[in-house]
């Protein structure tokens, strides 16, 4: 997401995992998020370029 993604790739994961994974992304998502400063994911897309 800092090197400018802004689209996660969620089926693989959905499919070796199950419904969960999404949950599990959310969160480690929001630990980053936490942890780099940021306030959202728009904020955060870019951010190393």
């Amino acid at each position: 997401i800092r090197a400018g993604a802004s689209l996660v790739q969620l089926y693989t994961g959905l499919v070796y995992r199950g419904p969960p994974t999404a949950r599990e992304i959310n969160r480690g998502l929001l630990d980053l998020l936490e942890r780099d400063g940021f306030n959202s994911v728009s904020e955060a897309v870019g951010a190393d370029l």
